[in-house]
């Protein structure tokens, strides 16, 4: 189902113009793609923004669209931040008449205009930045992907049309792990793009080693239109010299920052809970002045273990108590190394 179709039903939806038919089918869309979620909200917040007009105004859509065209125009090159009250649509009946008119024929012009509010509203406070410093870190995209970052590594996003552009900047080395949803997914890395649909794979730009390996799927890596590979599982790309080569039969050896083995054999808590807050992307801190961090712990393999499994078992065998402070934070409290 197409994004137009969702953008003018959620809009008949709010205007109580939706038919039973059509909100069954709205109601599918909706519940099988997190991407098709965001729309709707996207479609209800421009709604909600632009105030309260009548429903009187006559619509021309060949003269919106000319319009759309010539503030595509005048915003190329596209500069990184945009007046915020840029209307790409720009007319006198102002934006909630033209976006009543969802309905009509002119629909497919009106979905541009809204498309382009995102693309040219975007502003700094709209990128969104994680950096895993000395520790390797886990970053949960909004459409369910997840990415694993080596210790070092940064990436970027934009949020504000992420559901629509799922594009991801890196710098260093990364995991990814993409959710397929039919939208493209593109990983930007110095000089080069790659691009995928849904699967497993690593990027690595750090210095002159720039190279990218697939664990699962396809992907496609290019620097420009002209030096561009396709490569599949087990397979991997290098950069050198400009030129991209495919590795077959890569070597994922490299990857044991990504996933912790997790076997323990008198090791310090602290490497315990270092480990578990790359695993789990969580921070666990210790409360007080204690030597807790210092105990030894020993264990069998907990790399398949939940956080709350692990949990148990550290407050069983150093007789800690971890409490959960907020979201992805814990506190270490009490405890003993006898």
């Amino acid at each position: 189902m197409s994004k137009e179709n969702i953008s003018i039903w959620v809009h008949k939806q709010l205007t109580g113009q939706l038919s039973a038919a059509e909100q069954e089918e709205l109601d599918k869309a909706l519940s099988s793609d997190a991407s098709n979620q965001q729309l709707a909200r996207d479609v209800q917040a421009v709604w909600e923004k632009t105030g309260t007009l009548g429903d009187d105004v006559q619509f021309d859509a060949t003269k919106a669209f000319q319009r759309f065209k010539a503030n595509v125009a005048a915003q190329s090159p596209r500069q990184e931040q945009v007046t915020p009250n840029v209307r790409p649509l720009s007319t006198s009946a102002g934006p909630r008449r033209i976006f009543l008119q969802y309905a009509s024929a002119a629909a497919a012009v009106l979905v541009l205009g809204f498309f382009a509010i995102k693309w040219f509203g975007n502003n700094s406070n709209d990128i969104y930045t994680v950096e895993s410093g000395a520790s390797p870190v886990v970053a949960q995209l909004p459409d369910g992907s997840q990415i694993k970052l080596a210790s070092g590594s940064i990436i970027q996003y934009n949020t504000a049309d992420f559901a629509f552009h799922r594009n991801v900047k890196l710098q260093g080395s990364a995991l990814f792990e993409v959710k397929k949803n039919g939208s493209p997914f593109e990983v930007s890395a110095d000089n080069i793009n790659v691009s995928v649909l849904g699967t497993t794979f690593v990027v690595k730009s750090e210095g002159a080693t720039k190279e990218v390996k697939v664990l699962e799927g396809r992907v496609a890596v290019q620097t420009n239109a002209s030096n561009r590979i396709e490569i599949t599982g087990k397979q991997g790309v290098v950069l050198n010299n400009g030129q991209l080569t495919k590795v077959e039969d890569v070597d994922f050896s490299e990857l044991s920052w990504s996933d912790p083995e997790m076997v323990y054999n008198n090791e310090p808590l602290s490497r315990v809970i270092s480990d578990i807050e790359a695993k789990f992307a969580v921070k666990i801190s210790f409360k007080g002045s204690s030597n807790i961090e210092k105990c030894p712990f020993t264990s069998g393999s907990l790399k398949n273990n939940t956080l709350e499994e692990i949990i148990k078992v550290l407050e069983a065998a150093l007789s800690i108590k971890i409490t959960k402070k907020s979201q992805g934070e814990y506190l270490i409290s009490g405890g003993s190394c006898s």
